[in-house]
């Protein structure tokens, strides 16, 4: 869709302007001055406090090389514009992935929507300018679900268990650049026991497939911990991003967060919430056509029932233009999905960064 790319191009080369004018954060100060402290041989955790996992800091530390911040005020101010202009080719990977993601769910056209609300969306917009490590958390996160969802449509054995593998990296990757992905790690589980029971082909081979999603993730984990262990500072590893995490206390509970946080998401995100809602509301309509199929499962009232909406095709809308088709309510509804899913770890309160 040409007016969909001339969006996303728009708003994308927008983020030159903005990440030069774009007030500095203080979590950036925070992981900026943690990647030179790394870089000048002092280790997390044991020789500084930190409560974030330090694999976007591993990231930054070698690049202090060619930047002297310590003598050259200028290349302190160039390196912080550098490391900006890297989360800009994060947040790119994170529209490409999110192409890919939504033409597999939905097609092409659902994949032009879905990118063209994200690139929209004022959270992302803005906190993927920042130099924080949610960014290229994001970008593994998406790479995780695009290779998972190929993995599940995969046809050879070998194939199937490469995607996994490789799903399994990338989720242990973005763990190891922040820990908020582990929020989302239930949810993982039970859709993989449901893979695993219900899923298609042999049980022994989904069950192989699964050992290896587990194997790639465990592989960036058992890296950091191996890493830290040979510093003698694994101990400090675990308690800082872990104990000290579940023990933080922000000072108010999540329900005294919601009358800020709920008002704020729909300022910022109004379009992304919008449409969100309305893609609910229509579920809960195309839920109440299927609740009224008939529940005799082999009788030929059922079977013609199901030919007939089960199977249907979404209805085609005429836009303006003519020769061209604007999206279905059923394209709107399933780009939100791909669209919402690199904005959920940006959504957190910049206090707890």
């Amino acid at each position: 869709m040409t007016m969909a790319l001339i969006l996303v191009a728009i708003f994308y080369l927008w983020r030159l302007w903005l990440l030069q004018t774009l007030a500095i954060d203080r979590d950036e100060f925070e992981h900026l001055h943690a990647a030179w402290l790394i870089s000048r041989g002092l280790i997390p955790y044991r020789d500084f406090w930190e409560h974030h996992t330090p694999g976007f800091w591993f990231m930054l530390a070698p690049l202090y090389r060619w930047y002297p911040v310590e003598q050259n005020p200028d290349a302190a101010v160039a390196f912080i514009f550098m490391a900006r202009r890297a989360s800009m080719v994060f947040a790119g990977v994170c529209l490409a992935l999110t192409f890919v993601l939504a033409r597999m769910w939905g097609g092409d056209r659902v994949a032009w929507i879905a990118v063209a609300m994200l690139s929209t969306c004022v959270a992302f917009m803005y906190k993927t300018l920042e130099i924080r490590p949610d960014v290229p958390a994001t970008a593994l996160w998406l790479g995780y679900l695009a290779s998972t969802f190929a993995a599940f449509r995969a046809i050879t054995t070998r194939k199937q268990a490469s995607l996994f593998a490789l799903s399994g990296l990338l989720l242990g990757g973005a763990v190891m650049c922040t820990q908020k992905i582990l929020v989302a790690l239930p949810a993982i589980a039970l859709a993989m026991l449901w893979y695993l029971v219900a899923g298609e082909g042999k049980h022994l081979r989904r069950l192989a497939n699964c050992w290896w999603q587990v194997a790639g993730f465990c592989l960036p984990i058992l890296a950091m911990v191996v890493f830290f262990m040979a510093q003698g500072a694994l101990h400090a590893f675990v308690h800082y991003n872990l104990a000290t995490n579940l023990n933080w206390n922000g000072g108010q509970s999540f329900a005294g967060l919601l009358p800020w946080l709920g008002p704020r998401l729909f300022r910022e995100n109004t379009m992304l919430v919008s449409l969100g809602v309305v893609g609910v509301l229509l579920e809960g309509s195309c839920n109440k056509t299927w609740a009224r199929r008939p529940t005799q499962p082999n009788s030929v009232h059922t079977r013609n029932w199901t030919r007939s909406h089960a199977t249907k095709p979404p209805r085609v809308i005429k836009s303006a233009n003519e020769g061209e088709t604007g999206p279905t309510p059923f394209e709107l509804r399933a780009a939100v999905i791909p669209a919402a899913a690199p904005v959920v770890p940006t959504l957190t309160p910049s206090s707890t960064s």
